[in-house]
């Protein structure tokens, strides 16, 4: 995707999802998708071009057009998150966490975000506090895989183990092929002492996807 055209590719994207959600009669989906588009379509110029140099990989072109951007539009929610999102690529995790704090005032259901700053509190192990934020999540949709996963993620930074083991299994039982449960259910279970079912998850990564480094790291280890 470049320049401009990362706007209507996305947005014609959304509208198919929005139509998808309305045929099988998800209003909760059909509505997210809805304000979705109206976002993109309201997306500022210097903000689709940061996202288009996000994309290609040019973090410190996407960064340099956004900084610029919100010293005049510091409100902007989506410039405050793809900001984030840059950071976070770079470990930039305390100014990660802020950006998104910020965007998250402005427009509090704003869940693409909060899911973002989830992920950011579990990297600075602020377990707790990702857990109460994907509970909060969980209300909503305590069938989404990407909150169920980040949960499990936060009761192991916690040492809750076997919660955590039980939601893997689970997660991994509708996604069999799904490398990255695989290792995260391997981790878990190496930490409660059970490596013989840890070298078999672990194995089951490496099957599922067989360039995975992590998978082939674990089990030299």
């Amino acid at each position: 995707l470049r320049g401009v055209d990362i706007n209507p590719t996305l947005t014609k994207s959304w509208s198919m999802l929005e139509r998808l959600f309305q045929m099988t009669g998800d209003a909760r989906n059909a509505a997210a998708a809805a304000e979705r588009i109206a976002s993109l379509k309201d997306l500022r110029p210097e903000v689709v071009r940061a996202g288009s140099m996000f994309s290609d990989g040019d973090l410190p072109a996407a960064e340099n057009i956004l900084r610029a951007y919100l010293r005049t539009s510091s409100d902007d929610v989506e410039a405050l998150r793809l900001l984030a999102r840059i950071q976070h690529q770079r470990d930039v995790l305390d100014e990660s966490e802020s950006l998104l704090e910020a965007a998250l005032e402005v427009k509090p259901n704003y869940f693409a975000a909060r899911l973002d700053y989830v992920r950011v509190l579990i990297d600075r192990q602020k377990y707790l506090r990702a857990r109460e934020e994907t509970d909060n999540l969980l209300r909503l949709e305590p069938s989404n895989r990407a909150y169920l996963s980040l949960y499990a993620a936060a009761c192991v930074g916690l040492g809750e183990y076997e919660p955590a083991i039980a939601l893997y299994r689970e997660l991994l039982a509708a996604s069999p092929a799904s490398a990255d449960l695989h290792v995260s259910l391997g981790h878990t279970l190496k930490a409660v002492g059970r490596k013989k079912e840890a070298t078999e998850s672990y194995r089951m990564a490496a099957a599922a996807r067989p360039s995975f480094g992590d998978a082939w790291w674990s089990l030299a280890n």
